[in-house]
């Protein structure tokens, strides 16, 4: 049987890494309005380019890269 608690760990280190890049940044621009985001950022890392990259996966061979 696999670990149960490994994908929520490895999502809260998510969370936590971008809070901590977050408060990086807002410590290094004190005026800073958006370093919250960078906690949806790295959601967004976890999620949306996991999914592209099983699809860059399947089209990886395909010799046809739209260039002139």
């Amino acid at each position: 049987k696999g670990d149960l608690f490994a994908p929520i760990f490895y999502t809260i280190g998510i969370l936590f890494m971008g809070l901590a890049q977050g408060i990086d940044y807002r410590c290094r621009d004190p005026g800073a309005k958006y370093w919250l985001l960078q906690i949806l950022m790295g959601f967004i890392q976890l999620f949306v380019q996991s999914a592209l990259l099983i699809s860059a996966l399947f089209v990886i061979k395909k010799n046809n890269w739209l260039t002139r």
